[in-house]
């Protein structure tokens, strides 16, 4: 989902997030919520065109951070895929639901849900330097952590139906779970592979019990592949 640009006078305090600008005939409106960041016209013609990414920033501020101006400039729409979120059970048939639409409706009913919103594992995703339109898991919530067999099978199943609706978005998968509801793996990560002729970018999964994001190596190298990824067309 996207948010459009509303037009706001610039007052005491409020001034393009671009450092160093000082246009004085008012400010477009990144996010409609908090954090709001503003944008001179200028500037927004600049990095975004017409409309901007709802989960652009990182919650830098009052300027940019470096990573958050890297994936305006990359011009990529970024669908991140994760695995699932612990929490309460999902009450309703969760295979049948996603079923029950379209594959671009589907898509917007698990980003939607959403993924990544919060926590820690968002912040290790952050700290890689990636930035994402949207993000969704592949199953419900659930208060275990260990997948099962029926699990992969929904996972794979979610993830077939899903296909279609994705060809329009810049790829990440997080985690071998994952990586194997797509048939795609599992293969050593982080890396960029090109799917049917696109890029997609493959990461650890961030969550506290993957030891390996307690590596400064492989958090290094996650870097340079985000980098290369942001920077490929």
């Amino acid at each position: 989902m996207r948010e459009s640009w509303c037009v706001r006078r610039i007052g005491d305090g409020v001034r393009c997030v671009i450092y160093g600008c000082r246009n004085p005939h008012g400010v477009i409106l990144l996010r409609n919520r908090p954090p709001q960041y503003f944008m001179c016209p200028s500037h927004r013609a600049e990095y975004t065109h017409s409309e901007v990414r709802p989960y652009l920033s990182c919650g830098c501020g009052p300027q940019l951070c470096g990573a958050c101006l890297t994936y305006l400039e990359s011009g990529k729409k970024v669908l991140v895929v994760g695995e699932r979120r612990v929490g309460d059970p999902y009450p309703f048939d969760f295979l049948a639901q996603v079923r029950s639409y379209s594959s671009g409706d589907a898509l917007k009913f698990l980003t939607n849900m959403g993924a990544f919103r919060g926590g820690s594992s968002r912040t290790r995703l952050l700290n890689t330097g990636i930035r994402w339109d949207a993000a969704l898991n592949l199953l419900p919530p659930s208060r275990a952590a260990r997948w099962l067999d029926a699990d992969h099978v929904v996972a794979s199943a979610v993830a077939q139906h899903l296909e279609p609706a994705m060809a329009q978005w810049d790829v990440v998968l997080v985690g071998r779970h994952v990586e194997h509801a797509f048939a795609l793996g599992p293969h050593p990560a982080p890396r960029v592979s090109l799917i049917e002729g696109c890029p997609w970018l493959f990461l650890p999964h961030p969550s506290g019990r993957n030891r390996c994001w307690n590596s400064q190596e492989v958090v290094g190298r996650c870097r340079e592949v985000v980098g290369d990824f942001l920077l490929r067309e």
